[in-house]
């Protein structure tokens, strides 16, 4: 699973779209990053950020218990259903789940799309990790990454956990890509030029 294969991009675009598509009911904010969002001419894996909607449970007076919960398994399980799987090529499929979970983290699901042949990453934004540093560093590329972390060092920060830190522990606040990039000491860079 998940090998050297790469899918073109506007195929690779298609099942993201798809994916998002079934995840999109779950979520506060979610779009497609990595690779296709850097408009690679071909996708090793689709990575997908995305900010769930929380909810709490109630009790029968309507009083909250328990902690928050995310609802994007049901966004996940909905993909799954899809009774016509997307395919993206004519041979006649055989009869296999559209969808493994390969980890089940809270803040990072690795799935593999069985019918594509192609790995799925979701990364979760959950409090205290933000946005801004997520989506900027899982648009990547690699190299590039490491230049925005390293531009924070120069600085005296950090980012860790999906949050820019201040080498007194402070957090810096990045809800969005260009937070992130203005605490780097950056301009915004367009994601097709990273």
């Amino acid at each position: 699973m998940g090998g050297t294969t790469k899918l073109p991009l506007e195929a690779a675009e298609i099942i993201a779209a798809a994916f998002v598509h079934h995840l999109s009911p779950y979520a506060e904010r979610i779009e497609v990053a990595g690779s296709i969002r850097r408009k690679k001419p071909e996708v090793g894996d689709i990575e997908i950020v995305m900010i769930p909607k929380l909810h709490q449970d109630k009790d029968m007076f309507g009083e909250v218990c328990g902690p928050m919960l995310t609802s994007y398994d049901e966004g996940i399980a909905s993909y799954i259903r899809c009774e016509t799987p997307l395919r993206l090529n004519d041979s006649e499929p055989e009869r296999k789940p559209a969808l493994e979970r390969l980890n089940n983290g809270e803040r990072y699901l690795k799935l593999y799309e069985t019918v594509n042949e192609v790995q799925i990453d979701l990364f979760i934004v959950l409090s205290p990790a933000q946005w801004g540093p997520i989506i900027s560093i899982r648009t990547g590329s690699a190299e590039f990454s490491k230049r925005l972390v390293t531009a924070l060092k120069v600085k005296d920060m950090r980012c860790e956990d999906g949050r820019v830190l201040t080498k007194g522990g402070n957090q810096i606040d990045c809800p969005n890509e260009i937070d992130f990039f203005r605490a780097c000491g950056m301009k915004m860079i367009d994601p097709v030029n990273r």
